[in-house]
C-alpha cells in the first residue's frame, strides 16, 4: 500500500465559468463578480463540436444486460485512441449526468499533465444520459423495473460492447470519478478479464448506507470550517442570511408561466451547500455571497439571481427531471438509505457537541428548518425490486487473486465522500500490494484528476504494453 499526501492543488472549474469586471474587482470586493452556469450543449451542436479526429457513434445494447436478445437501447460513445497506448474508458459523476462536463474539464487538463498525449480516453453517455437513449418514462412498476437496468452493471456492460467495437477483445483501462468510480468498482468485481488496470477517484464501497449519510453530513460542517478560514468574513454573511431566510421569505421564478416554481427559507442555499465540497468552486461561493450580502445587507435582487441560474435556469439541477430514476438507481445500484433522516443524524451527533441546526450550510438545513412527516420504510415501489450493491469483499477476492492495478484516491477537503468512509475499504484491500492509495490533502470531491500524481500513475498504467 502506498500513501502519497499532496499539499498543493491546481484550480480549475467543474462547472462553472466565473468572469469578473475588468474594473478592479478583488476577492474582498465580490459583489462585482458575475458567475454563469455552463450547460450541455444540445446533442447535435455537441457531437458537431468534437474534433475531427475523434471517432465517434451509436451503439444498440440491450436495456436489460441478462437478456442480449430482448429491448435495445442506444448509448453514445466518442473516443481518441493514441498508438501505443492503451486507452481508458472514463465514466463521469452522477448518476443522471452527462460526460461532456468531464470530456471538456479532462482534455483541457491533459493539455497541462499530459502534453504528449500519452492518454487515451473514451467516453460514453450513460444510459439514460446525454445523447444516449433519455430514460424511460413513469412510475408504473414495469417501468420502475426497466428503471433498474440503468445502474453501474447496465453501464458496464455498455462500456463492454463499447470496448469490442472500438478496441477489439483486448483489455483496457477504467477510471471514474464519484459514481463513476463506483462504476470502476463493478468493472473490477464483474469483468476483471477485460481490464489492464482500474483508476477509483473519490468514491468508495461501505456497507452502512446510514453510516455513509451521517459521515457525509459531518463533513460537511467541518469543511465549511475550512473555507470560513479562506474566506473569514463570509461566516458573517451567511449568519446574515440565514437569518432573513424565514420559512415563509419566498422566491417565484419571474420568467414561469405555468407550473410556477418558487425556492423558499432555506432552500435557497441548497446550491452553496453542493459547491463546499468542490474546492474548485469556493471562489464561487464567495462571490455569491457578497451578491447576495454586500456591505448594506441581504439583497432580494442578489439572492433572485442567483436563483436564477441554480434553481430556475440552465445550471439548475439536471436531476430534477430524473427524479424516479435516481430514487431507483441510488436504491437498487447503492447501499444508500431512502430519505435524509436528518433529525436522526442530528441527535446522534449531539453527544459529540456538533448540533446540525448551527451549521451554516448542510444538506440537513432545509429538513431541520421544515421537518417532514415521517416517512414509511420501505416505499411500496421499493419492495418489488431487487437490490444489487457492490460487496467489499468481492472486490478484495477479484484483487487478491488477480494482480491487476487498482488506484484509490480521496480528498481531505471532500464532503461527498469523505476520506473517514476509505477506512472499511481499505482495510480489506490494502495490503494487496496491487493496491495504491492516495489521500489529497487539499482536495475535495472534484479533486484527484488536478492533481500531477494522478496523471502520472495514469500515464505509467496507459503505457504499459
Amino acid at each position: 500500500m502506498r500513501v502519497i499526501l499532496i499539499f498543493f492543488s491546481l484550480t480549475g472549474v467543474l462547472f462553472l465559468s466565473a468572469c469578473s469586471n475588468s474594473g478592479g474587482s478583488s476577492a474582498s470586493d465580490p459583489q462585482h463578480v458575475m458567475t454563469y452556469g455552463e450547460a450541455d450543449m444540445d446533442c447535435s451542436h455537441f457531437r458537431a463540436s468534437l474534433p475531427a479526429d475523434w471517432q465517434q457513434g451509436l451503439l444498440n445494447v440491450p436495456e436489460n444486460p441478462d437478456q442480449p436478445n430482448g429491448q435495445m437501447i442506444q448509448i453514445f460513445y466518442y473516443a481518441k485512441i493514441n498508438p501505443n497506448s492503451i486507452p481508458t474508458v472514463y465514466f463521469n459523476g452522477g448518476p443522471l449526468s452527462s460526460s461532456h462536463g468531464d470530456y471538456r474539464a479532462l482534455v483541457s487538463r491533459q493539455l497541462l499533465f499530459d502534453p504528449d498525449k500519452k492518454i487515451s480516453m473514451v467516453f460514453i453517455d450513460q444510459r439514460g444520459n446525454g445523447c444516449s437513449q433519455s430514460y424511460p418514462q413513469g412510475k408504473d412498476p414495469a417501468t420502475l423495473q426497466r428503471l433498474s437496468y440503468y445502474g453501474s452493471r447496465g453501464i458496464v456492460a455498455d462500456a463492454e460492447a463499447v470496448r469490442l467495437k472500438i478496441w477489439g477483445n483486448r483489455p483496457w483501462i477504467a477510471a471514474g470519478q464519484s459514481y463513476g468510480g463506483y462504476i470502476v468498482h463493478r468493472y473490477v468485481t464483474v469483468h476483471p478479464e477485460s481490464l489492464t488496470a482500474a483508476i477509483s477517484q473519490q468514491d468508495v464501497l461501505t456497507t452502512d448506507g446510514y453510516f455513509r449519510l451521517k459521515t457525509r453530513i459531518i463533513s460537511q460542517g467541518r469543511v465549511l470550517d475550512n473555507y470560513f478560514t479562506e474566506y473569514p468574513d463570509d461566516k458573517a454573511r451567511l449568519l446574515n442570511l440565514r437569518s432573513f431566510l424565514s420559512l415563509d421569505k419566498c422566491f417565484t421564478n419571474p420568467s414561469s408561466t405555468t407550473n410556477i416554481k418558487r425556492a423558499c427559507g432555506y432552500e435557497i442555499l441548497i446550491p452553496l451547500t453542493s459547491f463546499i465540497g468542490f474546492t474548485d468552486q469556493w471562489l464561487t461561493i464567495h462571490q455569491w455571497l457578497g451578491i447576495m450580502v454586500p456591505a448594506s445587507g441581504v439583497s432580494e435582487a442578489g439572492i433572485q439571481r442567483f436563483l436564477k441560474i441554480y434553481e430556475f435556469g440552465s445550471a439548475a439541477n439536471p436531476a430534477n427531471s430524473k427524479g424516479w430514476a435516481g430514487a431507483v438507481i441510488d436504491y437498487v445500484d447503492r447501499n444508500l438509505p431512502f430519505g435524509f433522516r436528518c433529525e436522526q443524524i442530528r441527535n446522534d451527533i449531539l453527544p459529540s457537541g456538533i448540533d446540525l441546526k448551527n451549521v451554516l450550510l448542510s444538506e440537513c438545513m432545509v429538513q431541520l428548518q421544515n421537518p417532514p412527516p415521517p416517512a414509511n420504510n420501505p416505499a411500496p415501489w421499493q419492495q418489488n425490486l431487487k437490490q444489487d450493491p457492490l460487496l467489499i469483499s468481492d472486490l478484495a477476492s477479484v484483487l487478491q487473486i488477480t494482480a491487476l492495478p487498482f488506484y484509490l484516491y480521496s480528498g481531505e477537503k471532500d464532503t461527498y465522500v469523505p476520506v473517514v468512509e476509505f477506512a472499511e475499504e481499505l482495510a480489506a484491500i490494502s495490503k494487496f500490494p496491487n493496491v495504491h492509495y492516495t489521500d489529497y490533502l487539499d482536495s475535495g470531491h472534484d479533486g484527484s484528476y488536478e492533481e500531477p500524481q494522478t496523471w502520472f500513475d495514469w500515464q505509467l498504467v496507459s503505457t504499459t504494453r
